[in-house]
């Protein structure tokens, strides 16, 4: 079968706040700064994930889909934007850094430009940071409005709280689930509220939307948003199911490859980028 008709596009993610080392397996970090290098040398080019949803929805022209890849950053740790001296591993260069460091070096791209999914709610991400972050407070919006500026991050909706299990006490059940998120009362709380909330603080409504743990109910990703769409103003939304896109995916469950859990090494990567 010829590329032509199997045109793909993998979108990478990525998950800043996984720390656990100093080498790519364990230290997203290193695997950023070793990936971009190697999708440049790959002879793909990064273009921007709201680019390709638009493209999908028939409102913009659709790059060619083997010739290029998409970013994207989960949770919004202050890893995406900020140098953090971790208290284990050291100084950590942000996301930001490595991206601005990796367009530096290959100025043909213009500019090298993720999405990143971050949670609304302060008080859902204080709690979370603590329990999940070993006590530390590291998941902030005082720098979401300058990444957005910036043109190298697009802040994108990850959802009001998450759902994270480090919410409650234990007792409820649906808590550390999204699934539950299934009719227009829940829906409106996580993504209306949460985009409303993003918007106010970066000054422009997020265009995408990551489901929290990658899980959705029919009626969220069938129904909710595609039909709210001139509410919410979501355009796409993303899952954590690997796999590639390609011109007919549906925009409101586009497949991603998530590091650490569908490649560990460079040369997996490289595989994913032939496709």
């Amino acid at each position: 079968m010829s590329a032509s008709t199997t045109a793909s596009c993998p979108i990478l993610t990525y998950h800043s706040q996984l720390l656990f080392g100093s080498d790519y397996a364990n230290n997203s970090h290193v695997a950023l700064k070793d990936d971009l290098a190697r999708v440049a040398a790959s002879g793909r080019r990064i273009v921007p994930l709201p680019q390709l949803v638009e493209a999908l929805a028939g409102r913009a022209a659709m790059p060619d889909l083997d010739r290029v890849v998409c970013i994207s950053f989960d949770d919004g740790p202050d890893f995406d934007w900020l140098d953090i001296d971790h208290p284990e591993h050291g100084p950590q260069p942000g996301f930001a850094r490595i991206l601005r460091e990796h367009w530096a070096a290959h100025p043909e791209a213009s500019p090298v430009a993720a999405s990143s999914f971050v949670i609304a709610d302060a008080s859902a991400r204080t709690a979370i940071s603590r329990s999940a972050m070993d006590g530390h407070d590291w998941m902030h919006d005082h720098w979401w409005r300058a990444a957005q500026d910036s043109g190298l991050l697009a802040i994108e909706s990850h959802g009001w709280d998450h759902r994270h299990e480090a919410l409650g006490d234990g007792s409820d059940p649906q808590l550390g689930h999204f699934h539950a998120v299934d009719d227009e009362t829940s829906c409106r709380f996580q993504i209306d509220q949460a985009s409303a909330h993003i918007a106010a603080l970066c000054g422009e409504r997020p265009r995408l939307f990551a489901y929290p743990y990658g899980q959705t109910s029919d009626y969220l990703r069938d129904e909710y948003l595609p039909r709210f769409e001139h509410r919410h103003g979501i355009v796409g939304a993303v899952s954590v199911e690997p796999g590639y896109c390609h011109p007919h995916s549906s925009r409101w469950f586009l497949p991603r490859f998530v590091h650490a859990a569908h490649w560990q090494t460079p040369e997996q990567l490289g595989a994913i980028l032939r496709g």
